[in-house]
């Protein structure tokens, strides 16, 4: 059942950040500095859309390594302004649990390590999904985290679960780089289709109904008035900036009834009966789409030539950076393109080495810590920075171990050792049953079930009285396996995992769990596995 202390009465809680009659509204929030877990990398990163959001005409609040107290407001806040909002979009960047039923996201305060303590100290997204879907409206709900983050948070799972989606919401899942190239490139772009971008993403899944071609803000309807004409205006100055065919045409697709609409007619007329000069009209000629433009722009930003923008418009920048190229490769420096120069710009883009391959190298490939964040530094969204992240976080969590141990482990076994208690010892033995301390952990639990450190040496003697040969020691072996208790390889070598599976046996069989042998135990345990057989 969602939490519903995100429902409180609104009257009181206003959005201070939304003016009232806001059509479109985001709140975003980016989480990286944990007191209780492990920092999470660029977990800042949706935050840093918040301007291009604004310029485009939506109402922003953000919060950075926020408390539950924090989101908590910020949702309640949400919840009011989503009774005016056309759109409404939520963003959460940080780390996530979940259980069988429900995925929490976790504030930087958060403790929670079972699902009563993840009901008082993290955020249930259906609370989320649920605030969303009482509005009404077509809204989008994002979630950037690493997808393959895999661990445990006490008895709870890290990461996103199954997520019940109402029909009016669309799920985004993604990495925390490229949830911000998502905010920024397309749901911050009037018209742009949601589905197509994404399929073109690497490290993003969108799941729930989405009508085709939906864009979150739609360029069928004027998508601003002049009460929120800040992207609007923005979009607009571009459009001026390029004071091309290709600009004002980009203009009229997001705003075909917008503020600046008649002049934008006015100039595109202007500039379709004005004469134009040959490189203008060799470029004309390409028919190049917005599609097309961008990819351009992309090759260009590849070889070093800032286009100051990846979105389909070719102005002052833009032109800037072809004329540049064209310096540098003895062309006539017109800002303007024929077939010849855009295949060979794609074409080097495809085969040089960019100044992002070369600081790639020189930082070592992706081999160790400091180089990869001395890369994702200077290149955040580079073509790189995926796999550059990847490997950061294979390394920090320790799929990739750096000195023979990961930090997670490193953290329990110094907690084990600083209880030093039974149950901290395995939960050491349980998270990493193989680790570097494995054994170590085991001889200890053995030690302090004993009474202290010393072992039984009445049932040691016991044992070696006995005289049992190495055969008969595999079968003890092999028995204890096939009754469900892990003794390790079975090699006749008694070892800590051997005694562990023993004496789990013996208490089992209600007999003294000392973890060495008898002639008791001997005879139990294989009278149990002979009626075991027969039972079959």
């Amino acid at each position: 059942m969602p939490n519903s202390r995100f429902f409180l009465p609104l009257a009181l809680a206003p959005w201070l950040a939304l003016p009232v009659s806001a059509e479109n509204a985001a709140l975003l929030i980016g989480n990286s500095d944990y007191e209780h877990a492990r920092d999470m990398d660029n977990g800042q990163a949706v935050t840093d859309t918040a301007d291009t959001l604004r310029d485009a005409g939506l109402s922003v609040e953000t919060l950075r390594d926020a408390d539950r107290g924090e989101i908590g407001a910020a949702l309640r806040r949400l919840e009011a302004a989503g009774e005016d909002a056309d759109r409404l979009l939520v963003a959460l960047s940080g780390r996530f649990v979940r259980s069988d039923s429900e995925t929490w996201f976790l504030p930087v305060d958060a403790e929670a390590g079972s699902v009563a303590e993840a009901s008082l100290d993290a955020i249930p997204l259906s609370s989320i999904t649920e605030i969303l879907e009482r509005t009404g409206r077509r809204s989008v709900l994002l979630l950037a985290t690493m997808l393959d983050q895999r661990g445990e948070w006490g008895s709870l799972d890290e990461g996103i679960g199954p997520i019940d989606i109402p029909g009016d919401v669309t799920l985004i899942e993604a990495w925390p780089v490229a949830a911000r190239t998502i905010l920024s490139d397309t749901l911050a772009v009037p018209g742009e289709a949601l589905e197509d971008r994404l399929s073109e993403t690497e490290w993003a899944d969108l799941r729930g109904d989405l009508p085709s071609g939906w864009s979150f803000l739609s360029s069928e309807t004027g998508e601003r008035s002049d009460s929120v004409g800040t992207g609007e205006r923005a979009f607009w100055q571009r459009a001026r900036d390029g004071d091309s065919e290709e600009s004002y045409i980009a203009y009229l697709d997001a705003y075909p009834e917008g503020e600046y609409a008649a002049e934008a007619i006015r100039r595109l007329a202007e500039v379709r009966q004005a004469p134009q000069s040959p490189e203008r009209a060799a470029e004309a000629a390409l028919g190049l789409d917005r599609a097309a433009r961008r990819g351009i722009q992309r090759d260009l930003v590849a070889l070093g030539y800032d286009t100051r923008g990846i979105d389909g418009i070719f102005g002052p920048g833009t032109r800037g950076a072809i004329e540049r190229w064209q310096g540098d490769n003895d062309r006539p420096r017109t800002g303007y393109l024929d077939a010849g120069m855009a295949a060979r710009i794609a074409e080097q883009a495809d085969s040089a080495e960019t100044p992002e391959d070369r600081f790639w190298r020189e930082t070592g490939e992706g081999t160790d810590e400091a180089g990869l964040i001395r890369f994702l530094e200077r290149y955040p969204d580079g073509a790189r920075s995926d796999r550059a992240e990847r490997r950061l976080r294979e390394i920090r969590d320790g799929r990739l171990t750096v000195g023979g141990i990961s930090r997670r482990e490193e953290v329990l076994w110094n907690q084990a050792r600083e209880s030093d208690t039974v149950e901290a010892y395995t939960d050491y033995a349980r998270a990493f049953p193989r680790g570097v301390h494995a054994d170590e952990a085991r001889q200890r639990m053995s030690q302090l079930r004993q009474g202290g450190g010393r072992p039984d040496e009445a049932a040691r003697a016991r044992e070696e009285a006995l005289g049992l040969p190495e055969l008969m020691r595999r079968t003890v072996e092999q028995r204890l396996a096939g009754e469900g208790f892990d003794p390790g390889t079975p090699d006749g070598q008694f070892d800590d995992r051997t005694r562990l599976a023993i004496r789990a046996y013996q208490e089992t069989a209600q007999l003294p769990g000392t973890g060495y042998l008898d002639q008791e135990t001997i005879v139990r345990l294989l009278q149990d596995t002979v009626q075991r057989a027969l039972s079959r």
